[in-house]
């Protein structure tokens, strides 16, 4: 709403009741235009946005908002776990060397990603003929591979270790 400023004027005549404008009713309106006023009415009485709400509405909406999400992570912890891949553990497998994946020979003790790397570009060159060969993989050393001997194999496929309880 543009305020007004009232102008007055120098020669003004008195003018006659009977036109219904007076001279208060002129004024300059802030972009410099003249004009009749627009006297704005009173706004009605408004009310607030949080006393239209009802509270039952609110209630429920608020309650649908809280099962759903309990729900969603309810249902993403059960089908988190369903396709969850789950490496094995270090030691529980007995790996050939010959054919193993790398993720298969990482849960040998002591080998990681690099010497798992170092393990296949070697077979690759030259198959290992025994575990002894293991101590020509360059970055290995001798008592890292005496300490794999009991993981791994040349002969037959990568199996669980079996289990040693009494």
């Amino acid at each position: 709403m543009l305020r007004a400023i009232r102008v007055h004027l120098a020669n003004t005549e008195p003018r006659e009741k009977n036109m219904g404008l007076q001279d208060r009713d002129y004024m300059r309106n802030r972009d410099g235009s003249t004009g009749r006023l627009n006297f704005p009415t009173m706004p009605e009485h408004r009310t607030p946005w949080w006393r239209k709400v009802s509270l039952t509405g609110a209630l429920a909406t608020g309650a649908l908002v809280i099962g759903l999400a309990s729900s969603a992570i309810w249902f993403w912890r059960d089908v988190r776990s369903t396709f969850a891949e789950e490496a094995p553990e270090k030691g529980s497998l007995i790996v050939n060397i010959n054919t193993g994946t790398s993720e298969e020979l990482q849960t040998i003790p002591d080998i990681g990603p690099v010497r798992a790397e170092r393990i296949i570009s070697y077979r690759q060159r030259e198959p290992f003929k025994s575990v002894d060969d293991l101590h020509k993989v360059t970055g290995i050393p001798r008592v890292v591979v005496d300490g794999m001997i009991p993981y791994v194999t040349v002969l037959g496929e990568t199996h669980k270790k079996p289990s040693t309880s009494n």
